[in-house]
């Protein structure tokens, strides 16, 4: 996980959703304010889907795999939009009401807010439960410290246990091995690992391979750039542009990419723009 900058467009088309999605949010909250079905619009939250996923550069926001035609992709809702469960699948309860306990109803007013929708892999999303070792996927899941919202502005007391990838700095909550095993450092990190199932198979084997890649393509622009002529040059500038890439974070496994980087700078002791 890596974090990705965003800047809300500004052209009409999506000035038009946006204005949709108002209206949309607001038809959910009446529904809810006279106790009728909350019926969420999945075509209305998906239909800005494209560029959802563009901003990520088609990769999960969570573990950075890349969604392709074989591995279909989620429009996630960071915060779940239908209810809240616990980590085995239990739906969170709020507090009483009228003598009953009243289960939690999901943030449904966030449903077609832009900042709530991340692109996820099936694995990071949805439910999984392997042959051997925990069950992971996140679904409908949302840890926070304590405090749980349950209307529109609450939520911004909340403290989440997870790591939305564009408003944190996941390079603080984690810790990355050569090996391609991924840590936590903190509370956060370690949720996001459990949840989303980081180091499920086979995400270590690939970012390993990432990080192989890396080394071996920092080494041949070494090389280049130590050789004289003009077709070196040109290959030690390829190299660079490729390498650049992970640090724009467009990349399978940029932040592996990035680790291996900064390992392999030490040890040539030079210092490089990329």
């Amino acid at each position: 996980m890596i974090r990705v900058k965003v800047s809300e467009p500004s052209d009409a088309g999506w000035k038009a959703w946006v204005k949709k999605a108002e209206e949309g949010r607001d038809r959910l909250l009446a529904a809810a304010r006279n106790d009728r079905n909350i019926e969420i619009e999945e075509t209305l939250y998906k239909e800005r889907k494209e560029q959802i996923f563009g901003w990520f550069h088609g990769k999960c926001a969570y573990c950075e795999t890349l969604i392709s035609a074989n591995q279909p992709g989620d429009v996630e809702h960071f915060r779940p939009k239908g209810r809240v469960t616990d980590a085995k699948g239990r739906p969170i309860e709020m507090a009483a009401h009228r003598g009953k306990r009243l289960q939690h109803q999901g943030y449904f007013w966030l449903a077609y807010d832009w900042r709530n929708l991340l692109p996820a892999c099936a694995l990071c999303n949805r439910p999984n439960r392997p042959r051997v070792g925990p069950r992971f996927g996140k679904w409908d899941q949302f840890p926070v410290r304590s405090f749980r919202a349950i209307k529109p502005g609450d939520e911004a007391k909340e403290k989440p246990l997870l790591l939305h990838p564009i408003f944190d700095e996941p390079a603080k909550h984690f810790v990355l091995d050569e090996s391609g095993i991924i840590g936590g450092r903190t509370d956060e990190g370690r949720e996001c690992i459990r949840v989303f199932g980081l180091n499920r198979d086979p995400l270590p084997d690939e970012r390993r391979k990432c990080v192989e890649t890396v080394q071996n393509k920092f080494e041949l622009y070494v090389q280049a750039v130590a050789t004289q002529g003009e077709d070196a040059k040109t290959k030690g500038q390829r190299l660079l542009e490729q390498l650049s890439e992970y640090m724009k974070g467009t990349e399978p496994y940029s932040a592996f990419g990035r680790m291996s980087l900064a390992s392999v700078r030490r040890q040539f002791h030079e210092r490089f723009e990329l």
